[in-house]
């Protein structure tokens, strides 16, 4: 359920009707907010984790009857400080523990600055580390191959003295800033407990790499757009 005006209760949010759906496009730049009814059968396992994607969701709060008949609020999100979430994980992730024989409802609310899918996940916890361990593989990968190509625009420049190459140097390590800043590696690893800061060099990192890639692309057609 989209709450347009974001400022519905809990209370408000729990008497509306809830579609199906496994994801809902967030609209972005409004002060609208994505509530979702997460509803898990009886399970055998003990624990299971909800994980809210992508990284960057500037509020999340996730409700929880505890004790029965009462409603207990946690929150989440870039805009409260990393080293106080439920779960250290990249994305927002809470723990979720269930009882034999009882289903478990929980409420979600979500509200963005940015225009995405916003998705909810519930895995079990080898699962979500299992995904946290492939996604940090693949992003070594990626900046191990992106640094290899900005040494070697480096050494291009040291010998022809081309600005071009120095350019594509700049480039391409801006690119590798903003996909760290962009999963929220920073937020982990350099400022858990400082959001504003953390968001700040989100917002830094994408505006060098557009910048970087504006000067990259004005001297790439100077260079090749007019004939010899």
């Amino acid at each position: 359920w989209i709450d347009a005006s974001g400022v519905a209760t809990l209370e408000q949010a729990r008497q509306q009707n809830f579609r199906p759906a496994p994801a809902i496009l967030g609209r972005g730049y409004t002060p609208s907010a994505t509530w979702w009814r997460v509803s898990i059968a009886a399970q055998p396992q003990p624990l299971l984790l909800l994980t809210v994607q992508p990284t960057y969701l500037d509020h999340v709060q996730l409700y929880r009857q505890s004790p029965p008949g009462q409603w207990q609020m946690q929150l989440g999100g870039d805009r409260h400080a990393f080293g106080e979430r439920d779960r250290k994980e990249l994305a927002p992730t809470f723990a979720l523990e269930l009882k034999p024989h009882e289903g478990t409802v929980v409420y979600l609310r979500v509200q963005t600055t940015s225009t995405h899918i916003t998705q909810v996940l519930v895995r079990s916890p080898k699962n979500v580390q299992d995904g946290q361990e492939l996604m940090l593989l693949g992003l070594g990968v990626y900046v191990s191959i992106v640094l290899l190509l900005a040494g070697s625009a480096l050494m291009h420049y040291s010998v022809s003295r081309d600005k071009l190459w120095l350019a594509a140097s700049g480039f391409q390590l801006a690119g590798t800033i903003g996909a760290l800043t962009g999963l929220g590696v920073h937020s982990k690893y350099l400022w858990p407990d400082q959001p504003a800061l953390a968001d700040a060099m989100f917002s830094a990192s994408i505006t060098l790499h557009l910048a970087l890639g504006n000067i990259f692309g004005y001297l790439l057609f100077r260079t090749y757009a007019a004939p010899a």
